[in-house]
C-alpha cells in the first residue's frame, strides 16, 4: 500500500482522508491556530508511523509533492528525519521544508525526529544559524527548537545562552520558543541561565521564561521562588 503513494500524491492524500477524526481535528485546529493549513485531524503518532513505513521505500519524491494538508507537511518533516540521509542531504531537504512551515506545530513536532543533529552538531549549528538569520517567524522558531531539542549539552550551552540574549523579535511564536528554550536552559544549567534575567531579555520573554520555569516539575521550589522575584512588573 505505502509503495503506491511514492509516485502519486493524490493517493497519499486520499488515504489520509480516510484516517481523519473530526473530534481530534476540532481539538487540534484550536491548538494549531493556523488559517493557512487544512487540518484533517490525524494524531501525530499515526503520522510518524506512516512516515516510518514510507522511508522503507525510495520515498524522496514525496518531498517534492505540494503539501495541501497539515498532515502531508508533517509527514514530509518526519521523512527527512527518519531517512538515512547524509547530513549534507538532510540540510538540503530542510532548507526547502522550513520554507513551507507556517505554524508552530509542524515546527515543534518534526524537529524531534532529526536525531542526526546530535551526531553532526557543527554542521547542524551552521544550518541553525541560517534559520536564526531569516525574518521568517517559523523558520527562526525552527532554529530555536533545534537548539532546545539537540544541543542542550556542555559543548553548546554557552552558545545557546548567547542566542537567547541576542535574538530579538516582535513575533509571538519566536518569543514563546525563546521562553521555552530559556526555561530548559534553567533546568539543566541554572547558574548559566540566571544572568539572562539581568536585563538581557525583552519584558515578554523575561516574564514568560519565569512562568515556564515555575511550571516545570524539574525545577526545585527554592529556585522557582527565586526567579519569581525577578519578574518585571
Amino acid at each position: 500500500m505505502y509503495q503506491a503513494f511514492i509516485n502519486n500524491p493524490n493517493e497519499l492524500r486520499e488515504y489520509l482522508v480516510t484516517l481523519q477524526d473530526e473530534k481530534f481535528r476540532s481539538f487540534h485546529a484550536k491548538l494549531v491556530k493556523s488559517e493557512k493549513d487544512i487540518i484533517l485531524g490525524i494524531p501525530i503518532p499515526k503520522l510518524r508511523a506512516i512516515a516510518k513505513e514510507l522511508v522503507k521505500y525510495d520515498c524522496e519524491k514525496i518531498l517534492t509533492f505540494p503539501a495541501v494538508t497539515f498532515e502531508e507537511k508533517a509527514i514530509k518533516g518526519f521523512i527527512i528525519g527518519y531517512s538515512k540521509y547524509s547530513m549534507v542531504k538532510t540540510i538540503s531537504c530542510l532548507r526547502d521544508f522550513v520554507s513551507q512551515i507556517n505554524n508552530w506545530a509542524i515546527c515543534d513536532t518534526t524537529v524531534s525526529s532529526l536525531v542526526i543533529f546530535k551526531t553532526h552538531q557543527a554542521e547542524g549549528r551552521e544550518f541553525i544559524a541560517e534559520c536564526l538569520a531569516t525574518d521568517s517567524e517559523f523558520i527562526v522558531r525552527y532554529g530555536l527548537v533545534l537548539l532546545l531539542s539537540h544541543y542542550m549539552n556542555n559543548d553548546y550551552i554557552d552558545d545557546i545562552i548567547d542566542v537567547c540574549a541576542h535574538v530579538k523579535s516582535e513575533d509571538y511564536y519566536i518569543n514563546m520558543a525563546l521562553a521555552w528554550l530559556i526555561s530548559v536552559c534553567f533546568v539543566y544549567y541554572p547558574q548559566k541561565a540566571y544572568p539572562l534575567f539581568a536585563g538581557k531579555l525583552d519584558k515578554f520573554v523575561h516574564n514568560k521564561s519565569i512562568s515556564k520555569i515555575r511550571e516545570s516539575y524539574r525545577v526545585i521550589q527554592d529556585d522557582k521562588d527565586k526567579v519569581f522575584l525577578l519578574r518585571i512588573k
